[in-house]
């Protein structure tokens, strides 16, 4: 909530947008960045950690996966209701688009299941990789149309068209 409300303020002021359309949009974007992120940067961790219950026990090799899956959807849904009531407080209705939604999330859950599973082998094979994802990780919150709008871009529009993150959210 903290962030949310420094974000938007701070990049509300700067780019002279109207806070009331400009923080249900921030809110959303936020939401969904967090699923995001948190899948890609748990997913480092999600093989060596399991390493010695994967050893004791016989079970699927993706349960860390799902693990890391079920954390950041009960994160997702801890932090649904500041979304709501930032756009109800500003008037914003999502009604209809907050359930045709939920296909969106199964599909972002999916995508992020298989990323997630490149990221963890990856990280299992390549000790850095985790080190090189983290710092590359904010860079790609700031190319993402979390803090911006494609409209802001002008002329610029082929750089949200070529950043695949920008289907994403």
């Amino acid at each position: 909530g903290v962030l949310l409300g420094l974000y938007g303020i701070i990049y509300g002021t700067v780019l002279d947008l109207n806070l009331a359309d400009y923080l249900p949009y921030l809110a959303a974007g936020l939401l969904v960045w967090n699923l995001i992120s948190g899948l890609l940067l748990d997913a480092e961790r999600a093989f060596i950690m399991a390493d010695g219950s994967e050893k004791q026990l016989r079970a699927p090799f993706s349960i860390p996966l799902y693990r890391i899956a079920w954390v950041n959807l009960v994160i997702l849904g801890y932090n649904l209701p500041l979304f709501l009531l930032i756009s109800f407080w500003f008037g914003k209705n999502p009604g209809w688009g907050l359930v045709m939604a939920l296909p969106a999330l199964l599909a972002l859950l999916v995508n992020g299941l298989w990323l997630s599973l490149l990221v963890g082998v990856m990280s299992v094979r390549f000790l850095s990789l985790p080190r090189h994802l983290t710092r590359l990780i904010p860079l790609l919150f700031l190319m993402s149309p979390i803090l911006w709008e494609r409209e802001m871009l002008a002329n610029w529009d082929a750089l949200a068209e070529a950043n695949p993150l920008y289907y994403l959210i």
